[in-house]
């Protein structure tokens, strides 16, 4: 290893896992939350999209980056949300409930399921249009 990538991997791997100050979100939180509004939406794509910058964000935290990937190449909308749960689950706990101060967490009974979503009216990821307001928040 040259002696920049011994300094830098270190401070990349650490600026990863120090939390944010009190007020702020991840730089991940936008990328999770595009996809949870995608999800919501049906949009497969859209989701897909945004799980790929999800991974491209959290390199350094191989469960993170896994469940991202694993929504980035879902074949069907069924799968997606299959990772998507485990997903909510892992940044649920990492971040000891929401991604800052705009979003919230909220858990449906029928999908056996949280996730985070932005402050506002309930957009369920994992009944997307059939049943978009399923679910209540903690």
């Amino acid at each position: 290893m040259n002696f920049l990538t011994q300094l830098f991997v270190p401070l990349f791997i650490i600026s990863m896992a120090t939390p944010t100050r009190a007020g702020e979100s991840p730089p991940y939180a936008e990328h999770y939350l595009a996809i949870q509004e995608a999800l919501s939406g049906d949009q497969l794509p859209d989701a897909q999209a945004a799980a790929a910058r999800l991974e491209k964000s959290i390199r350094g935290q191989k469960i993170l980056a896994n469940q991202a990937r694993q929504i980035k190449v879902a074949s069907d909308l069924e799968e997606a949300r299959k990772a998507f749960k485990a997903l909510s689950e892992t940044l649920i706990a990492k971040s000891k409930g929401a991604l800052g101060p705009a979003s919230e967490v909220v858990s449906c009974s029928m999908a056996k399921a949280r996730w985070i979503q932005k402050k506002g009216k309930i957009r369920n990821p994992y009944y997307g249009k059939s049943m978009l307001t399923c679910g209540e928040k903690s």
